[in-house]
């Protein structure tokens, strides 16, 4: 998981969205609660102008997120995405 977070985080590989959006779903297979791959997916997919779907795995992750840590994600969708790239 180590290495593909590098990997998905390496600003030097110039990744398609795509890629980086197989990278993070590589980890969240590992870790559902993973924030930095939510973000990056989210982020990759509002690059694809899929702006709903990105919406819709951020609520997917903070409803996984209260069910799994007993209380509320502390960032809305708009903060959250907007925090470190």
């Amino acid at each position: 998981i180590l290495l593909l977070g590098r990997i998905r985080d390496d600003k030097k590989l110039n990744l398609s969205p795509e890629i980086r959006i197989q990278l993070a779903d590589a980890i969240l297979l590992f870790d559902s609660l993973d924030e930095d791959s939510i973000r990056v997916k989210c982020q990759a997919l509002i690059q694809l102008k899929r702006h709903g779907i990105a919406e819709k795995v951020f609520n997917i992750f903070s409803q996984e997120y209260k069910r799994l840590m007993g209380e509320d994600f502390r960032y809305s969708f708009d903060r959250f995405i907007k925090a470190r790239q």
